[in-house]
């Protein structure tokens, strides 16, 4: 194309004025320097975004606060401003685990919808006087974490399921393998789709968990105590659990557990890599 039509195309284009026929034919013959556009992404679209921020219990951000979702490989600390952030969360529900050393850990329930960001925020209160966190060790920390849970089986309060064990049935979800303790009953309520651990010695209406007398038993996960009625599906899988105890009620859960719901008993799961320490 000669530079005279050339430069008459393109400023006709410019202004949005038709350009005569000829013109028009040979301008669509020149190479175009716009890059196609790509077809959406249908897992990207599947993603969100979970934005925090921790504080303690005068809302001062808190850092190096721990966080991990179960479930997932997730764990990160938050930054100097008390905040964090994780991308590319496939749409769902989640338990989110906060932790730091000193404070009393959390769980929380978390659903991320795709295409959107999941705004949270955390306070994280002190431990009082005679309540310390878990002592910390950076080397062998499964050892320690089934130390513990070896010599509770030892004195034979509650009931136990070794890693051994929790292998040779090959469960392929939680739910099937906490059935296999006589005091729990892992029920369904199909009103809110969650399955959730209700303790058999009581008397209520163990279909729907609801109703006079019954009980939802306490979860705790990695030292972490779940929300209450958490659901079953949510918790961690068979091969990612070293270890779990079961308490029939209040009297056997250890000491250290004071603190949380121990009336209907507790459920005490401890994973391999002990999620959040």
């Amino acid at each position: 194309m000669r530079p005279a039509i050339r430069q008459l195309v393109l400023f006709a284009a410019l202004l949005g004025v038709a350009v005569p026929a000829t013109a028009q034919q040979r301008a669509r013959t020149l190479p175009s320097g716009a890059a196609k556009s790509k077809p959406a992404d249908p897992v990207a679209a599947q993603l969100g975004v979970i934005d925090g921020l921790v504080t303690d219990s005068a809302l001062a951000p808190m850092a190096a606060a721990e966080i991990g979702i179960l479930r997932t490989p997730v764990k990160i600390t938050t930054n100097g401003q008390g905040r964090f952030r994780i991308t590319d969360v496939k749409m769902g529900t989640y338990i989110l685990m906060l932790r730091k050393f000193g404070y009393s850990p959390i769980a929380s329930v978390v659903s991320v919808t795709a295409g959107d960001t999941t705004k949270l925020m955390y306070s994280l209160q002190r431990l009082t006087a005679g309540k310390l966190d878990t002592v910390r060790i950076t080397e062998r920390r499964e050892s320690r974490t089934m130390m513990e849970f070896e010599r509770r089986r030892q004195l034979g309060v509650g009931r136990f399921m070794t890693l051994a064990e929790i292998e040779r049935r090959g469960s392929i979800d939680v739910g099937t393998l906490l059935r296999t303790f006589t005091e729990l009953s892992v029920v369904r309520n199909d009103a809110t789709g969650v399955t959730s651990l209700q303790n058999r010695r009581d008397q209520g209406n163990m279909l729907t968990a609801t109703g006079a007398g019954a009980c939802a038993t306490q979860v705790v996960v990695d030292h972490v105590p779940m929300p209450a009625e958490v659901d079953v599906e949510l918790l961690p899988r068979p091969s990612e659990i070293a270890g779990i105890e079961v308490y029939a009620g209040p009297s056997g859960v250890p000491a250290q557990f004071s603190g949380t719901n121990r009336q209907c008993g507790m459920v005490i799961i401890w994973t391999k890599d002990g999620t959040i320490r």
